[in-house]
């Protein structure tokens, strides 16, 4: 993952997608990285796009969380935050 990551990162993109980044980590270390990934965001006004089953790290992470519907095409909900 940090191979492909940093790979991606050395263009400097505007936009990053991001798919379940952090799942297969240690809640120490996945806890750092999401931290990291804040920082990145703020300091560098990256627009971030993840994809997570977590609440959670979607709460933390998110100004916007987008829920999916179960009709192919359309989202449920979507629920803003005030910025981070």
């Amino acid at each position: 993952m940090v191979s492909t990551t940093s790979t991606g990162y050395a263009v400097k993109p505007q936009f990053l997608l991001m798919d379940e980044p952090f799942g297969a980590l240690d809640a120490r270390t996945r806890s750092n990285m999401q931290n990291l990934l804040l920082k990145v965001r703020q300091t560098e006004g990256k627009t971030v796009m993840l994809i997570t089953h977590s609440v959670e790290e979607a709460i933390y992470l998110a100004s916007r969380i987008v829920a999916p519907s179960t009709d192919q095409g359309d989202h449920r909900r979507t629920v803003r935050f005030s910025a981070r």
